[in-house]
């Protein structure tokens, strides 16, 4: 009499011998997914340090340039208010 094995367990054999195979796959995309989002973060603080770089700049040349006005008007004897 022969035993007949059944798909499924031939399958779920598969599945125990390549356990850890299955966890080292996993890991690895872990890794992945870990490395896309810390290159991800890493772009967004360098793109952070531009416009706060860029953001202080425009400040700044609203200050000279209310400056200016003012000085101007003061020069013409026009107050500001």
């Amino acid at each position: 009499m022969f035993l007949k094995i059944s798909p499924h367990l031939k399958y779920i054999t598969t599945v125990l011998c390549n356990l850890p195979l299955i966890a080292a796959l996993v890991c690895d995309c872990r890794s992945f997914s870990v490395y896309r989002y810390q290159k991800k973060c890493d772009q967004l603080e360098v793109s952070n340090v531009e416009f706060r770089d860029k953001f202080e700049q425009l400040e700044e040349n609203k200050k000279d340039i209310v400056a200016f006005i003012k000085k101007k008007l003061d020069e013409k004897g026009m107050s500001f208010s």
